[in-house]
C-alpha cells in the first residue's frame, strides 16, 4: 500500500470515463488520502505563523490542532471514497485541497 502512494493520480484511472475507470479513480485516491492523512498534522504545524502577544510556542499548539483537524477530514474523505467509489454517479467523493498530498 506504501508503494502506491507514488503512483501518479491518472495512471491507474481510466480516462474513458467507464465505471470501472471511477472505481479505480475513486480506491487510488481514498488510499492515498487515507495513508497521508497523518502528515496533515505536520503540515499543520509547520505552517502555523506567530501571532502578536501570545506566549512562545502557543502558534504550535494552534497548528497542531488545526493539523488534526484536517487529518480527521483526510481521513473521512478516504473512507468515504472507498463506500461511495462503487455508487455510480456518487465517485467524487468529499473534496479536500489538494486532492491528495503525494
Amino acid at each position: 500500500m506504501f508503494l502506491g502512494l507514488f503512483i501518479p493520480q491518472g495512471a491507474l484511472a481510466d480516462n474513458t470515463g467507464t465505471y470501472l475507470g471511477g472505481v479505480k479513480h475513486a480506491y487510488v485516491r481514498g488510499g492515498k488520502n487515507i495513508v497521508s492523512s497523518p502528515f496533515e498534522i505536520f503540515r499543520g504545524i509547520r505552517d502555523a505563523k506567530p501571532e502578536k502577544r501570545m506566549p512562545l510556542g502557543t502558534h504550535y499548539l494552534g497548528g497542531g490542532v488545526k493539523g488534526i483537524s484536517k487529518t480527521l477530514l483526510r481521513c473521512g474523505s478516504g473512507a468515504v471514497d472507498f463506500v461511495a467509489g462503487l455508487v455510480p454517479g456518487h465517485q467524487r467523493g468529499i473534496p479536500v485541497n489538494p486532492e491528495t498530498l503525494f
